[in-house]
């Protein structure tokens, strides 16, 4: 032990040497080197004083100039930031900012001064008040680290207070009252006494800072046995940047899985219940960042809700805290139907059931979750201007309806879509109150306010299924996508019609699209569609009953056109974009008669991928609807025979171009008179005759999509 610190003793001396020389100091003492026989302690003179000039006798030292505060910025340095006006020797620049110390001392006792590398770097930091540490990082390690020591600036005794180089990192100096001058400047000198190649990285004053661990997780609350995507990417460091991302994927202390600069990676969990996934981040500094996600694993499930009458579901929608609402309807006693709104946990527990209607039939085609409140659209019979009108509801997380507004005419109306923009509710849906049927869309606040309508359509037969709402990033103008199917270009066929409204304004672009084989184009319609970036995908079916056949169609001239068929016909209900994927789900008629739902896995050049359908053992089971939550992140809705249970299998299924054209169609927007009612009839909880399990020929249906 006394021989390794002889060594370190020799080399400061060496470099006391150096720098008396350069400060003018008396010339009958250079190159001599004063040995101590017994190591200092940290902080303590090693013996080289006479030969270090003291730190005000540096010269060419660079006046910064007081400031009122640092930036975690000035509290570190590569290793190649070191003064370059005030000694050093013996370094030269590496990779990546590293600074290389390449002395060549040998510790036998004919070292001289010119065997030793050092440098000195100089810090502000005006109002410092973090711990006394030096933090240090080399990319290639000292041969030992007793041959490395660090020399801090104590103005307050002029001297240089000297600090062993520590394996784990780290070196306290006790406090830091003494090393700041007039300027809030301290600094600290890099000596390596030793025969081999000492690189580097960073060097730090003061503790580091925390980052800050942000992650998203797709599906949001995953399911075991599947595919989980974990995404870093709005993580947050305090100074540099994020370099490199490092997992612990099993949660055991090694950061085995690398993804470089990809700021996701993918992982699965056997189990239900509470995981954890560690993640490394590595600054430019390299610097290391350590954090923990905790994420919650649910078991995948297919269930079933109703009473003794029929329930069917239309949509589906989750809200942030880990619920699903599901809309739709249920029959009553009168054999006729109340709008149907139920709340699940995400792993299947019914929370509530709530019905709402009159003496007539409602029935609700869409549900979103805004802001915690839960917005519906449909139609009803029992309130309004006479026959079928829009009706718009919403509702609290309790079950509450908290307004019901219902807009129509004499003729028919419904609401089969919604969609929001900021303050304002855009339904879209259809009306007979002209010569046929017209697409009919409506403006209200969210506040129930009503704010615009108006029609779209030509002479004959148009019909919309469905809608989002897009920003134009370029132009700062909301779209409005509309989907659905019109014969007015032609009579003799009802063809796919896609239709683009800018709100706020007049532009607007219609297009109509047809396949080529004109046996398949009656009894087309079409079930919604989805945007990724500038690809928009419709979903539906074409030909007529008996021969249909489910689509997944691109609104582009020469875009993707694909069918998906299995057994004796397939119609296409709803679609979802869903990380790398679509999805169609539907019915499927299976030979003998009975039905399966249906999903079919397209990936985004429109290229099939898989399929599978879902059977309950009975007369039949469809899909209406799929959102992204929980399990693999897809949750279909439909509806099924409860009592003869149920699951998924692979299905055999055909594909095939239909091939078709795109055309553009003149649409003419209208407008027309509406009336306007506000029921304040209160929803139903259904309590009685309830299995949570189902217990009638039909009944509502949630299935966590889980592909064999």
């Amino acid at each position: 032990m006394a021989t390794r610190f002889m060594t370190i003793c020799r080399a400061l001396t060496v470099l006391v040497l150096i720098l008396t020389t350069l400060a003018g100091c008396n010339s009958s003492t250079a190159g001599k080197l004063v040995y101590k026989p017994t190591p200092p302690a940290n902080g303590q003179d090693p013996g080289f004083g006479p030969f270090l000039p003291s730190p005000l006798a540096l010269a060419n030292r660079e006046s910064t100039g007081r400031t009122t505060s640092y930036s975690e910025l000035q509290c570190i340095k590569h290793g190649s930031d070191y003064a370059g006006a005030l000694p050093g020797q013996n370094i030269q620049l590496g990779v990546d900012n590293d600074l290389e110390f390449v002395p060549s001392w040998s510790g036998s006792g004919t070292d001289t001064a010119a065997n030793l590398a050092y440098c000195i770097y100089q810090y502000s930091l005006p109002g410092f008040d973090r711990s006394a540490l030096l933090r240090y990082k080399w990319s290639i390690l000292p041969p030992s680290y007793d041959s490395v020591w660090f020399g801090l600036s104590n103005w307050t005794e002029n001297r240089w207070d000297w600090f062993a180089c520590e394996a784990d990192g780290e070196t306290n100096f006790g406090g830091t009252a003494n090393y700041f001058d007039g300027d809030d400047d301290i600094y600290v000198v890099v000596l390596c006494a030793n025969s081999g190649n000492n690189v580097l990285r960073h060097l730090r004053i003061g503790e580091q800072p925390d980052a800050t661990f942000q992650h998203e997780l797709y599906p949001r609350y995953p399911q075991s046995n599947s595919v989980l995507w974990i995404n870093f990417a709005n993580s947050y460091i305090p100074v540099g940047s994020i370099e490199n991302y490092a997992w612990d994927l099993d949660y055991n202390g090694s950061f085995e899985d690398d993804t470089g600069t990809v700021t996701h990676n993918n992982t699965s969990f056997d189990t239900v219940g509470t995981h954890h996934v560690g993640i490394r981040l590595t600054s430019s500094f390299e610097e290391y960042y350590i954090g923990t996600c905790e994420i919650e694993v649910f078991a995948p499930w297919s269930h079933s809700w109703g009473t003794a009458l029929f329930q069917d579901i239309n949509a589906v929608t989750t809200d942030g805290s880990g619920h699903c609402y599901s809309a739709g309807r249920t029959w009553t006693e009168s054999n006729a139907t109340d709008a149907l709104l139920v709340k699940h946990s995400l792993d299947g527990e019914l929370v509530w059931a709530a019905s709402w209607g009159g003496s007539g039939d409602e029935t609700l085609h869409d549900v979103h979750y805004y802001d915690d409140w839960i917005y519906t659209v449909g139609q009803t019979e029992s309130y309004g201007a006479g026959g079928y009108d829009v009706l718009l509801q919403r509702w609290s997380e309790s079950g509450v309806v908290l307004w019901s507004r219902v807009i129509g005419t004499s003729a028919f109306e419904n609401g089969v879509g919604l969609a929001r923009v900021n303050n304002t509710l855009h339904i879209v849906g259809n009306t007979t109150s002209g010569v046929d049927s017209d697409v009919l869309v409506l403006e209200f606040g969210i506040d129930n306010s009503y704010k615009s309508a108006s029609t779209w359509g030509g002479a004959g037969y148009d019909e919309a299924t469905d809608v989002i709402a897009i920003e134009d990033n370029d132009n700062s103008f909301w779209y409005l996508l509309i989907t659905g199917a019109t014969n007015s270009p032609n009579v003799a066929y009802l063809d796919v019609m896609y239709m683009q409204i800018q709100l706020g304004g007049s532009a607007h672009q219609a297009r109509t699209w047809r396949s080529d084989s004109e046996s398949m184009h009656a009894g087309m319609s079409i079930c919604g569609h989805w945007k990724l970036e500038d690809q928009k995908y419709i979903g539906g079916y074409l030909g007529a009953a008996g021969n249909r056949q489910a689509l997944l169609l691109e609104v582009s001239t020469g875009g993707v056109a694909q069918t998906w068929a299995a057994g004796e016909e397939s119609v296409a209900y709803g679609i979802l974009s869903s990380v790398d994927s679509f999805y169609l789900v539907g019915r499927n008629w299976n030979t003998g008669g009975t039905t399966s739902g249906f999903m079919a896995e397209y990936d985004f050049v429109g290229d099939f991928v898989t399929s599978a359908l879902w059977s309950d053992g009975g007369e039949g089971t469809v899909l209406n609807s799929l959102c992204e939550l929980p399990g693999t992140g897809l949750l279909g809705v439909g509806n099924c025979q409860a009592a003869a249970g149920g699951s998924w299998g692979i299905a055999t299924a055909t594909t095939a171009d239909p091939g078709g054209t795109w055309t553009d169609w003149a649409a003419t927007e209208g407008f027309l008179l509406l009336s306007f009612a506000n029921p304040t009839t209160e929803a139903q909880f259904i309590t009685t005759g309830v299995v949570d399990e189902g217990n009638s020929s039909q009944d509502a249906l949630l299935t966590v999509v889980e592909f064999p």
